[in-house]
């Protein structure tokens, strides 16, 4: 547990040192890097112990803090989501050395590199913090270190709109968090987590798993809670994005897990209340995302989606564990978590991607790229491994986690239990549909940004890749996409201990679970096998196809298609037409705006088509609500301009008022 703690204590030291180097000729991403690395090293062994061996470690100091002592810990469910946060900060760190250089050249990027630090420090501590203050004010410096990091070009106002946004959103969500610890507080008497429990049944339990949600979704862009993602992304630097998409809304999913482990029974509505919200952020989440046409502005909504898909996963497994079908909430739970750590590499690995080709062009506007797989190879492929994978196909990381969650559903099939057998025929469905959607969104990226012609003079900046150690961190990331799909049942270990600490510690007898890694190893294993047997023929097929090629002489000449001898600008789909018959089959979901063009003259001049999806929730709920607030505060502030006499007896009022309360409790 020691090497822990001194891992946070390097990052907090390369994050002041990094900001001292921007004094001198010294990088400071470089003390990132440093500080990255030294942390993975000193904390890899203890937390492999503890996913594989089910171990829990715990430190306390005597320092003390308001309701308690500075303790730490890390127990097989921390230390899960501990081992990605490292592993996607260090590559993380290397790919942002050389983007910052560019992205803000002439400008001093050692503050970026402080908030950065602090920012991975944060979010460690909200890992291994066991008392409520210490995950409080570790939450708190995780939001303010990504707020300065979303606002670094303040002087654009979409960025500081952004950045508004998100800090109201970050601070409503904690007020949420707040007022659950403090409802489980009251039930235990005490704020530390080792002896923190709460009934779940009852109006106490009602609002402990309501607030929860709230607070903890807020932070992981549950819909509607979802608003700041698609803002704060495109505003950040683009490993920056990885990081906030990849790493930061996991801490509402595991937040959200935690809070549910302190409670007891668990109640089924909570697993039906996380199915309905899965399938409105994977379904709408897809949605708008196909409906965009800014790059990180997608890969934003299709975080949604995928916090979507793993609330999903919770939802079933929540259900299989009330409803007594503990091989349905193994395989619900571990798709879940499985698809947390999926989601932290692909799209990282496609933030990093969009980083490099807004890196080369200036512009994340997908209508005025094309063309760029042939002068970008590295990022074309690293990008195309990560669609693939979030599109959950084949033998990609991302379709092992969402199988896990179809075989939960296929054994929920099965059951008696009504409520078991609802939810998962819902979820399966959901599941579908969301996984054609998001293919339909990743061919719609691939083929408008990396294929096809050059629509504007953005895509001609672009006459090379991006340097070497930004593709390496793209290469590590689609490395690992391919490899735990291939290796998929090896996880199944990985995956045991933390899910059964999500029940409450609960683990399986030794036949249920041999009866459940038998279920989910045979069909994983089969898919790896086959899979594998693929990739060796296609090389096979590629390396002949090599040798024959070469033997031939090669030619080259324009394209032609019926007639059509080198397609321009104006022949190829834009974004929007490519995706128009799904948005136009979901328009009375998605409200899309279409300004078309007047041609009724017998000679129009040059016009254009553009349309427009408003998010709903954004602009017809949560807007119309902060403006009635904002109007409501500006007829407050008459009450300021009393005299001092007044201003005292509002406070005896307002403590009088508190003592009756405190009494009647």
């Amino acid at each position: 547990m020691l090497l822990l703690i001194i891992g946070v204590f390097v990052i907090v030291l390369c994050a002041f040192a990094s900001l001292l180097a921007g004094k001198t000729r010294i990088n400071p991403g470089l003390f990132s890097i440093l500080g990255n690395f030294s942390a993975l090293v000193l904390s890899s062994s203890i937390c492999i112990k503890s996913i594989l061996l089910g171990k829990t470690f715990d430190a306390a100091t005597t320092y003390p803090l308001p309701f308690g002592s500075v303790s730490f810990g890390l127990d097989p469910l921390s230390a899960f989501f501990l081992l990605p946060l490292l592993g996607i900060s260090l590559i993380s760190s290397i790919y942002g050395v050389r983007y910052l250089e560019k992205t803000f050249h002439g400008k001093n990027t050692a503050p970026a590199w402080f908030f950065f630090n602090i920012l991975i420090a944060s979010m460690f501590l909200v890992l291994v913090s066991r008392n409520v203050p210490m995950f409080i004010v570790s939450w708190e410096m995780m939001s303010i270190s990504s707020y300065f990091l979303v606002v670094l070009e303040h002087e654009k106002k979409k960025v500081c709109e952004a950045g508004w946004v998100y800090l109201v959103s970050t601070h409503i969500g904690c007020a949420f968090i707040i007022a659950t610890f403090v409802l489980i507080g009251r039930s235990s008497g005490n704020m530390d987590f080792s002896s923190m429990k709460a009934s779940g049944a009852g109006l106490s339990g009602t609002l402990i798993f309501l607030f929860a949600l709230i607070g903890f979704g807020s932070k992981a862009g549950i819909m509607p809670m979802h608003i700041w993602l698609p803002q704060a992304h495109p505003a950040a630097p683009s490993h920056v994005s990885a990081i906030m998409s990849g790493i930061m809304i996991k801490m509402g999913i595991y937040g959200l897990l935690r809070t549910i482990s302190f409670m007891s029974p668990i109640q089924l509505w909570w697993g039906l209340a996380l199915v309905i919200v899965g399938i409105l952020s994977g379904i709408m989440g897809v949605l708008y995302a196909l409906a965009q046409h800014d790059l990180k502005r997608i890969l934003a909504y299709s975080s949604v989606e995928n916090i979507g898909v793993i609330s999903l996963g919770l939802g079933i497994g929540l259900v299989g564990h009330v409803s007594g079908n503990p091989i349905v909430a193994f395989l619900g739970l571990s798709g879940a978590l499985l698809h947390v750590v999926n989601h932290c590499i692909f799209k990282s690995l496609l933030f990093m991607g969009a980083g490099s080709v807004i890196y080369k062009t200036g512009t994340g506007e997908m209508d005025l790229m094309g063309g760029l797989g042939k002068r970008m190879p590295g990022t074309a492929i690293g990008f195309l491994t990560g669609s693939a994978s979030i599109s959950g196909l084949p033998p990609f990381n991302g379709f092992v986690g969402e199988f896990l969650i179809f075989l939960a559903c296929l054994k929920s099939l099965g059951s008696s239990n009504f409520a078991l057998f609802v939810a998962g025929i819902s979820v399966l469905i959901s599941l579908g549909l969301i996984g054609g959607l998001a293919a339909a969104c990743f061919s719609n990226i691939f083929g408008s940004v990396f294929l096809g012609e050059n629509r504007s003079g953005n895509s001609t900046k672009a006459y090379d890749d991006v340097p070497l150690s930004m593709r390496i961190p793209m290469y590590i990331l689609a490395a690992m996409c391919l490899g735990i799909g291939l290796l998929a049942p090896l996880f199944l270990d990985v995956l045991y201990f933390p899910a059964a600490q999500m029940l409450g510690g609960s683990a399986l007898n030794g036949t249920d679970k041999m009866f459940f890694f038998r279920n989910a190893f045979a069909p994983l294993f089969s898919i790896s096998a086959v899979s594998f047997l693929l990739i060796v023929v296609a090389g096979l097929i590629w390396v002949f196809r090599n040798k024959l090629k070469g033997k031939a002489k090669n030619t080259e000449s324009c394209t032609w298609d019926c007639g059509y001898i080198r397609p321009v600008n104006s022949m190829q789909y834009t974004s929007s037409s490519f995706v128009q018959p799904l948005t136009k089959f979901f328009h009375e979901l998605l409200g899309t705006v279409v300004k078309k063009p007047d041609t009724s003259s017998l000679f129009p001049e040059d016009r254009r088509f553009t349309s427009h999806t408003p998010d709903f929730f954004m602009e017809r709920v949560l807007v119309p609500i902060f403006k009635a607030f904002s109007e409501s505060s500006e007829k407050l502030i008459r009450f300021d301009n009393v005299n001092v006499h007044v201003s005292i007896l509002y406070i005896i009022i307002t403590t009088i008022l508190l003592l009756i309360y405190n009494y009647l409790l």
